[in-house]
């Protein structure tokens, strides 16, 4: 009898011990991640720059902008620790990628421990590159990219944890897109879904219409989300269709006064549109903008 109960007290320990264990761990992990938009009132130049914040101290960098942004985006990374665990660059033009290979090339204080972006074929781009790519900036991130051990290619259909998010990956520049684009580096952006338990944000980069139908019939249900960073700073040839599929209740426009309501862009069309489906508006007038996804 009494060995009976040796084994009990035992096992009711081991119980014990395991609960323990998984209640600390558990506090450990990340349940609630704020996302920021960058932008400057009454800027000149669209670009992109958010950061994603975890609960438990981690953060992402996606973007950054121009070169002129890097002190801006230093700054910022240096306000939340100085140290950045994944910097996603989603494509490599200069309103992207800019400041990144500022401070990659003078990174001060700052330390970067992944880098995650879509591979670009150096031939196919240099034979197709327009005038707004300015491919002397990628030249430069190539360039850099020969010294960069943690940088890792991302592809569509790969599904990975971001700081504790599920990110599914649903476009990132295949050397196929030549059949379908001249404009290799905004069709082949990465365009990508992160996602809590409850909450979700899509990144549509500059995405435009050459892949609008591919990703709506290929992962029109996987693309909803409660909110979404509008495609080409909210000036892309996206269908109405593809943001109704999304269903977002808050809407992010990167994009200065002359972008949102210049009588030649589409942008003010997109933001009536987003409005009239029951989505918060967000630009850089009330920037830096920030909501959590738990």
């Amino acid at each position: 009898m009494k060995t009976i109960w040796i084994s009990v007290l035992l096992a009711a320990a081991a119980v014990c011990l395991v609960f323990g264990l998984f209640y600390l761990w558990e506090r450990k992990q990340p349940h609630a991640w704020t996302v920021t938009q960058y932008g400057v009132p009454g800027a000149t130049k669209q670009s992109l720059f958010y950061t994603i914040r975890s609960d438990t101290g981690k953060l992402a960098v996606i973007d950054g902008g121009w070169t002129d942004d890097a002190e801006a985006v230093r700054q910022v990374i240096e306000t939340n620790g100085g140290h950045v665990d994944v910097w996603i660059l989603t494509h490599p033009l200069p309103d992207h990628i800019g400041a990144f290979c500022e401070i990659w090339e003078n990174p001060g204080n700052i330390t970067i421990g992944e880098i995650d972006t879509i591979y670009m074929n150096y031939d196919d781009y240099n034979a197709k590159k327009q005038e707004w790519d300015e491919f002397d900036i990628f030249e430069r991130f190539y360039a850099d990219s020969r010294d960069m051990k943690n940088l890792h290619y991302l592809h569509e259909g790969e599904e990975l944890s971001l700081l504790g998010l599920k990110m599914q990956v649903f476009n990132a520049f295949e050397d196929s897109y030549n059949e379908i684009t001249n404009d290799l580096a905004n069709d082949g952006s990465l365009v990508f879904r992160i996602s809590g338990k409850t909450d979700s944000m899509l990144f549509l980069a500059d995405l435009g219409a050459p892949r609008n139908d591919y990703l709506l019939s290929s992962y029109g249900e996987e693309m909803k989300s409660e909110y979404v960073q509008m495609g080409h700073h909210g000036n892309s040839s996206l269908s109405d269709a593809f943001y109704e599929n999304i269903g977002a209740k808050g809407a992010f426009f990167d994009a200065p006064d002359f972008l949102l309501y210049g009588a030649q862009y589409k942008t003010e069309h997109y933001m009536e549109l987003m409005k009239n489906l029951g989505a918060e508006i967000y630009t850089y007038k009330t920037a830096p903008n920030s909501i959590t996804l738990k």
